[in-house]
C-alpha cells in the first residue's frame, strides 16, 4: 500500500466518523416518522430539547422558563372555571413545583415533555405540530397544543376532585385562547358529561 493510497484511506476514515456524528436537522414525531426541524416555527431552542426513546422530547435548560410561564397561564383558566361552577376543585399550579425531569409516577410520565405530531394521513403539516404535556400532580395535568404560528391555540387540562374528573378545554375563539368547555365524568356511568360550554 502506497503513501497515497494510506491518505485516502485516512481521508476516508475521518469522513466516515464525521458522518457518524453529523448533526440531523429532523424532529422524531410521535409515531416515529421524521419532519424537518425547520419546518416548526416556535419560540423553544428546539436544537436544546432531547428525545427519548419514546420520542418524548426533554426540554432542556433554556426552555425551561418559557415552558413553565407558558404552563402557569392555565392558573387563569382554572379561576375561570372554579368562579362558573362551585363544585369545580380550587387548584392552582406552582411553577416551583413543575418538574422537567424524566419521572415515573404509578407507570405515568409524571414530568413536563413535549411530543411532535406527525403529518397528516394526506400528508399535510399537522394542524398543531407541537404539544407540551404537563403534569402538576396526579389530580392535574394536561396538553397545550402549538399551532403552526408557535402560539399556542388549544389546551385540555384534567383536574380531579372529590373523586370527579373534571376537563377544562381551552380553544381560540375570535383571536384569544378562551374557556371553551368544562367537562364532569359521571362518577357512577363514567359517561363524559359537558357541563358548560361557551
Amino acid at each position: 500500500m502506497g503513501l497515497l493510497d494510506k491518505v485516502i484511506n485516512t481521508v476516508n476514515m475521518i469522513n466516515e466518523v464525521k458522518t457518524a456524528v453529523t448533526y440531523t436537522p429532523d424532529i422524531v414525531c410521535s409515531n416515529g416518522t421524521k419532519m424537518k426541524k425547520d419546518c416548526i416555527y416556535s419560540r423553544y431552542n428546539l436544537d436544546d430539547m432531547r428525545r427519548t426513546k419514546s420520542n418524548i422530547y426533554l426540554l432542556g435548560n433554556s426552555n425551561i422558563p418559557l415552558a413553565a410561564d407558558e404552563i402557569i397561564c392555565v392558573n387563569t383558566f382554572l379561576a375561570e372555571a372554579a368562579h362558573l361552577l362551585s363544585r369545580f376543585p380550587k387548584k392552582q399550579i406552582s411553577k416551583n413545583k413543575l418538574c422537567f425531569k424524566e419521572r415515573l409516577i404509578n407507570g405515568t410520565n409524571a414530568y413536563c415533555f413535549v411530543t411532535f405530531n406527525p403529518a397528516t394521513k394526506t400528508g399535510k403539516f399537522p394542524k398543531y405540530p407541537m404539544v407540551l404535556h404537563f403534569y402538576f400532580s396526579n389530580d392535574l395535568f394536561g396538553d397545550l397544543f402549538y399551532a403552526q404560528n408557535g402560539e399556542i391555540e388549544k389546551g385540555d387540562i384534567i383536574v380531579w376532585g372529590s373523586g370527579i374528573c373534571y376537563e377544562v378545554q381551552m380553544r381560540m375563539i375570535g383571536e384569544d385562547l378562551k374557556l371553551n368547555a368544562i367537562y364532569r365524568t359521571n362518577p357512577v356511568s363514567y359517561k363524559k358529561e359537558k357541563i358548560y360550554y361557551q
